[in-house]
């Protein structure tokens, strides 16, 4: 099963909510700090673009759906992906952060 790059973190039902360039920025810091870092290109490549009252989380990095998988090869040595759910975990923090802000419930909608 394929892992899409792009995410629609969430869309406010019956809300009429306005989206602006600082609350897109937050939500981009909260995928900076979860996302694994080891030279940096992971992390320059999130992005984050909103339309209407939805706002996606897009990575185009070739890679980033292998850093959120379990590690079931044989050259980890059983050893966990300490990264595994990053980019679910960031999405649950910022339908959370989301909810806070406007006092409604956001949810997830691929």
């Amino acid at each position: 099963m394929e892992k899409s790059n792009r995410e629609n973190v969430g869309q406010a039902r019956n809300a009429e909510v306005k989206l602006d360039s600082q609350i897109a920025a937050q939500i981009r810091r909260i995928f900076l700090a979860n996302a694994p870092e080891r030279k940096g290109g992971l992390k320059r490549q999130i992005r984050v673009e909103v339309e209407g009252n939805i706002l996606r989380v897009i990575s185009d990095i070739y890679y980033m759906p292998y850093t959120e998988e379990k590690w079931i090869s044989k050259q980890w040595r059983g050893r966990e992906n300490p990264n595994e759910a990053w980019f679910r975990k960031s999405v649950e923090q910022s339908i959370d952060f989301l909810s806070r802000i406007y006092g409604k419930e956001w949810k997830r909608e691929s």
